[in-house]
């Protein structure tokens, strides 16, 4: 395996590891306005 070989991988590694983490922060983001505003309707009630 030569050098380029290898620094594709580490470049797709990378590209998938940041796009993994932005995703997780946007759907626990989601996840938490959502479970709020639940509960903030459950509070009035």
């Amino acid at each position: 395996m030569d050098n380029k070989t290898f620094l594709k991988i580490i470049v797709v590694i990378s590209i998938l590891g940041i796009i993994s983490i932005v995703v997780l922060g946007v759907w626990s983001y989601l996840l938490y306005k959502d479970c709020s505003i639940i509960s903030y309707i459950a509070n009035r009630g």
